[in-house]
């Protein structure tokens, strides 16, 4: 979901920077593949 389309939605009401938001949902995506927690 984008940020536009969770703003637009009747149960979220963003107050200040979008770019947060943005930035918030690009840690919720789906994860980098690549990336691997590795422990001893």
């Amino acid at each position: 979901m984008t940020p536009a389309g969770l703003a637009a939605r009747d149960t979220v009401k963003v107050v200040g920077d979008i770019g947060r938001l943005t930035e918030l949902l690009g840690h919720l995506g789906d994860p980098d593949p690549d990336f691997a927690i590795v422990t001893p």
